[in-house]
């Protein structure tokens, strides 16, 4: 039993969250083979992990980079990573 590493790419894809009922930002993971039109992704805010249809990436959502902390987020809504790292530090 070895450990595996799962790389989690600069990739970023806006598809709606099954968990969270709404349009989220994921990370591609790498490693995986999904095949040409599918991708394997895991949500910024609840890390639900699975595969999304390309064809079903929401496009009409800009993605930017935090002004604080740097990671990406979706213009419109606050940043999840700094949500995390204030939860962390109190």
């Amino acid at each position: 039993m070895g450990w595996q590493i799962q790389v989690i790419h600069d990739l970023t894809w806006v598809f709606k969250c099954n968990k969270c009922g709404k349009p989220m930002l994921f990370y591609q993971i790498a490693g995986f083979d999904a095949g040409e039109e599918h991708v394997v992704v895991m949500c910024v805010k609840c890390e639900n992990t699975g595969v999304k249809a390309r064809i079903e990436a929401i496009t009409d959502k800009e993605v930017v980079h935090c002004a604080k902390c740097g990671a990406w987020k979706m213009e419109s809504s606050s940043c999840i990573t700094c949500k995390k790292i204030n939860a962390l530090s109190v």
